[in-house]
């Protein structure tokens, strides 16, 4: 759950601060920033954004992607909400919403829930999921948004279908959030983008190779 990533980065950041790491917050990563601090190496660790499909209604206002849920920016309660995108993240959308008091639909185009993920992580979501009374619709490809409405095509048959929803949150992957990396580009001898940054991926894969360059660094 995401309370435990949270222990997580809690730990990361006391054992930072215990090696004399300094820290700061509030303050936005840029090229001349960084330079300020003359470092002899850089770690560009900007992670990855969520990526929105370009189907029609995708910009519609009842639209959102699941970082503005996760961080609060965007709160529902007792609405209808369809969750788009039934990996790992999606999954664990669509519970924070059923614990916001919605009714939820996870939609997902795999026939089978959160294929990539580990199943023992993805059965523990499953199952407060269906507690939560969540409605999965897999094997079906989201074709355009409408005012209250998702129309979807069931990949088996290739039958249309029609939902309603109050809003539609997107969990449909990521991508690399890279342009500080082309803009430090050539200013910094010893420049590595890590984790996320290079290639969306598992947390574990993400900290584990982060540790390895910087302990391999010279």
């Amino acid at each position: 759950r995401k309370e435990k990533i949270d222990w997580f980065i809690q730990y990361l950041t006391h054992q930072a601060l215990r090696q004399g790491v300094t820290i700061r917050y509030g303050v936005r990563a840029t090229r001349e920033v960084i330079e300020s601090c003359r470092p002899y190496a850089v770690f560009l660790a900007t992670g990855a954004e969520p990526l929105a499909p370009k189907i029609p209604g995708a910009d519609l206002d009842m639209v959102t992607t699941v970082k503005p849920v996760l961080t609060g920016e965007r709160n529902y309660t007792g609405k209808d909400v369809a969750v788009v995108g039934s990996g790992l993240t999606g999954l664990e959308t669509a519970e924070l919403l059923v614990e916001q008091g919605n009714t939820v639909t996870v939609v997902g185009s795999p026939e089978k829930l959160a294929p990539e993920a580990f199943a023992v992580n993805t059965s523990d979501v499953v199952q407060r999921l269906k507690q939560g009374g969540v409605r999965f619709l897999t094997g079906r490809r989201l074709e355009r948004i409408g005012n209250g409405m998702l129309y979807l095509r069931r990949k088996r048959d290739g039958v249309q279908e029609e939902i309603k929803t109050d809003a539609a949150v997107l969990a449909i992957g990521v991508r690399s959030s890279n342009s500080l990396e082309k803009e430090c580009a050539g200013h910094f001898e010893r420049l590595y983008p890590i984790g996320d940054a290079v290639k969306p991926g598992r947390i574990g894969n993400a900290t584990r190779s982060a540790f390895e360059l910087a302990r391999a660094l010279r």
